[in-house]
């Protein structure tokens, strides 16, 4: 080959599983993405790609492939990149298999980072049961969930939020029986609810009440204001009195948040 190529590394082999260390911060690999990546040796064989880890041995890229090799006691070739952390990990993950919400979330938490793990915390322990990360993060800010800001590190959850959010959650578990036989978008209804538990003036008992006798006369939901809207109507079924509109409610509270967009819709809505 001439002088065509040079070597630019060295790329080691072992059998040695336990040498490998897991990086601080890295996602944890699925049992689904180790039996993928064994199913595809198994049927194709395997083309040596090596893992990267850094001068500890820590996994920077590959611990699917480490996994996977382990479990057919197969031999690992590594290559070493001093100094590699976390964010050369992320940053790797980014052109393998795309990290989730989740992994950003569990990255900085084991970074230390209070607000993510807050974060990772509620949703541990609230998620599965309400339907996933942007239904926490609704109670926790009640606003939609900023992907950008999480990846970047600039998510925040304080105490006060993080208590806020529980006490959402909780009461929302109780509608979630009827939030499942609604058509239409369940997340928007869910976020509607979340907000009409902070509302003055709206009694959540009383709307859980009215939601298990008129859950079947919700339209399909398309967005948040029509889920509030939609609430609104079942809570004020029936009633002379202390009436709720709770898309006026959300319309003022985004005003007060949010200043493009008091720009972008002009004067205040009122009922």
């Amino acid at each position: 080959m001439g002088n065509q190529f040079k070597q630019a590394g060295v790329i080691y082999e072992t059998h040695d599983y336990n040498i490998f260390k897991r990086l601080s911060g890295n996602r944890a690999v699925t049992a689904a993405r180790a039996k993928k990546i064994r199913t595809s040796i198994e049927k194709n064989g395997y083309i040596k790609s090596p893992i990267c880890v850094n001068e500890l041995m820590e996994v920077i890229d590959g611990q699917g492939r480490l996994e996977a090799l382990r479990q057919l006691d197969m031999p690992v070739h590594f290559y070493i990149e001093p100094g590699a952390g976390i964010e050369q990990c992320v940053t790797m993950n980014v052109y393998g298999t795309t990290w989730s919400m989740y992994d950003y979330i569990s990255s900085y938490a084991e970074g230390g980072d209070a607000g993510y793990i807050r974060f990772r915390q509620i949703y541990d322990e609230y998620g599965a049961r309400v339907g996933g990360l942007s239904t926490v993060n609704f109670a926790i800010k009640c606003s939609d969930m900023d992907n950008e800001s999480i990846k970047q590190g600039r998510y925040t959850c304080s105490v006060q939020e993080f208590k806020d959010g529980k006490e959402r959650l909780e009461k929302l578990i109780s509608f979630m029986p009827f939030v499942q036989k609604v058509n239409g978008n369940r997340n928007y209804l869910k976020f509607a609810i979340i907000f009409a538990m902070g509302c003055e003036g709206v009694n959540a008992d009383k709307l859980l009440s009215k939601m298990e006798v008129k859950y079947a006369d919700i339209s399909p939901i398309c967005n948040i204001p029509h889920a509030l809207r939609e609430l609104s109507r079942i809570y004020n079924y029936n009633s002379k009195t202390d009436k709720v509109y709770l898309d006026v409610d959300y319309d003022k509270y985004l005003r007060g948040k949010y200043t493009w967009y008091a720009k972008k819709w002009g004067n205040k809505k009122e009922v």
